[in-house]
């Protein structure tokens, strides 16, 4: 797939998780592409939290800063699970919609 495909895809595949209650992606900042990313390189979460997740917010800094340093502005930042949530909520029992979310991290690497 044409770097120009992938990036339409992902889009779209953003588009759809982002248009369900409280469904959430990492967002890009400067030359960090979150979500967007097609770099070989995943960094892979449980889940997003509820907190706000602002450019100020100091983990964000930390985080994004670390893969500019590092080298990896382009690497694709997601999550398995994409709903905001409780911290370690998933260790509780997976959700009704888990599946749902498996099929967007499996298109995610099909995609990239």
């Amino acid at each position: 797939m044409r770097a120009v495909s992938k990036l339409r895809a992902l889009r779209a595949l953003a588009d759809e998780i982002q248009s369900h209650k409280d469904g959430w992606i990492f967002p890009p900042e400067d030359s960090i592409q979150g979500f967007m990313g097609m770099d070989p390189v995943f960094i892979v979460g449980d889940q997003p939290s509820k907190s706000e997740w602002t450019p100020q917010h100091p983990n964000r800094k930390v985080f994004y800063g670390l893969l500019q340093k590092i080298g990896v502005p382009n690497a694709h930042l997601t999550d398995l699970y994409k709903k905001r949530g409780e911290c370690s909520a998933l260790k509780a029992g997976l959700p009704d919609d888990f599946e749902k979310h498996v099929r967007w991290f499996r298109e995610e690497i099909a995609i990239l």
